[in-house]
């Protein structure tokens, strides 16, 4: 059950210890806009309302290892020993395993050799990789039959008072996991798209294409892609757009967008599409469109690039190699011109990346198009066939 007391007196604690806790509204929308970059000092605990819940921001002290039961993960699959200071009950069944800080951002979804574990919410020294992590004692809307419960006391001084272990750092390292700050453009570089010029013509075919993931849903109905997996990285992938500076594609029209073309039936609906809006909320870093922390930088700001004329189809040669930069390589490399493969490097378009390197990327991505259309070739074709459309025994 919701127990605001626990949770407020747990909340006082870590903010009184400098760590940073956020009220959450209805939907798993926190009160507090940029809870990324938040110190304790900054927090309004007063903003809380009857019904909210409360989220400790990870990285600045304490780090969770979310272990995800219903994913099959459990905490032997870390495989290493790691002393915990703290544990807490997760309404889904998983465990929520307090640790010191490594300086490692978040790593979500965590598995190893040994197979999946969850989540691991930590954070950098500068600010990025943070997840929220809620305090025992709350009560989420997402899961109205049960709440966070604490099963071993959280002991916040032992915990900010003890090293990381090396044995976890090894085995986040090695599953990815940096402690680099993520490099930012300098000041000037990037620059704010004005309202009137509208949105970026690059992020409209991105936006044009999660749309038409959305809308593939509802035609090709629970055959296609999982509704659930699908609407949570359309509305990421939406939400890193509107938080990119040079879209020009703000949140209220993504949000819009989003719950315009989320697909509906007597199972899935408004409070389905909030959700996995929220969550898309609470997962994605609020520094837009990124790759491997870098933020991304219009590439007209050191190449010429033109407006696009229409394209032919969606496998168009302008709008397929648009799809493999932005949807797969993050928006990092450029195509081959008259200058050769570019690779921002937080500061500069550097001209030296490895052909064979930037090649191997982009066959990677061409591959990945090609399956993401096959199964949906397939997921049509047994539509298809249950409606009679289509003879079984007919090769597609």
């Amino acid at each position: 059950m919701n127990d605001p007391t626990l949770g407020m007196g747990l909340a006082e604690r870590l903010l009184d210890a400098g760590i940073p806790v956020v009220v959450v509204g209805p939907g798993d929308i926190p009160r507090q806009r940029g809870w990324q970059g938040l110190t304790a000092d900054q927090c309004r605990l007063e903003l809380y309302r009857e019904g909210d819940a409360l989220a400790m921001v990870a990285g600045h002290g304490i780090d969770v290892v979310d272990v995800d039961t219903k994913a099959g993960g459990t905490r032997a699959n870390v495989g290493a020993h790691f002393t915990t200071y703290g544990s807490t009950r997760t309404p889904s069944g998983g465990e929520h395993w307090l640790v010191p800080s490594t300086g490692i951002g978040k790593i979500s979804p965590l598995s190893t050799i040994l197979g999946p574990v969850g989540d691991y919410c930590g954070g950098r020294a500068d600010g990025s990789g943070r997840l929220l992590v809620f305090l025992p004692g709350s009560k989420r809307s997402k899961y109205p039959d049960g709440g966070y419960v604490m099963e071993q006391p959280w002991d916040i001084e032992g915990c900010l008072a003890a090293d990381p272990e090396p044995e976890l750092i090894n085995v986040l390292r090695l599953e990815g996991g940096t402690s680099e700050p993520a490099r930012r453009v300098p000041n000037g570089v990037v620059k704010h798209r004005a309202p009137e010029d509208g949105i970026h013509w690059a992020l409209q075919a991105r936006i044009d294409a999660e749309l038409a993931r959305l809308d593939r849903l509802s035609e090709l109905g629970w055959d296609g892609e999982p509704w659930d997996n699908t609407c949570f990285r359309v509305a990421a992938n939406l939400t890193d757009i509107a938080d990119t500076p040079w879209s020009g594609y703000s949140l209220e029209q993504a949000r819009d967008d989003f719950l315009e073309h989320a697909p509906t039936d007597e199972n899935f609906g408004e409070r389905q599409h909030l959700e996995k809006w929220a969550s898309a909320q609470k997962k994605t870093s609020g520094d837009g469109l990124t790759h491997h922390g870098q933020r991304v930088v219009a590439a007209e700001e050191e190449f010429a690039v033109e407006e696009p004329g229409p394209v032919r189809d969606s496998h168009a040669d302008a709008d397929l190699a648009g799809r493999i930069v932005i949807e797969h390589l993050g928006g990092n490399l450029v195509a081959w011109g008259r200058t050769g493969w570019a690779w921002w490097d937080g500061a500069r378009w550097d001209t030296s990346i490895d052909t064979d390197f930037a090649l191997g990327i982009v066959r990677r991505a061409l591959l990945d198009v090609v399956r993401l259309d096959t199964t949906r070739a397939y997921a049509v074709m047994r539509k298809a066939q249950r409606r009679g459309e289509l003879d079984a025994e007919k090769k597609f």
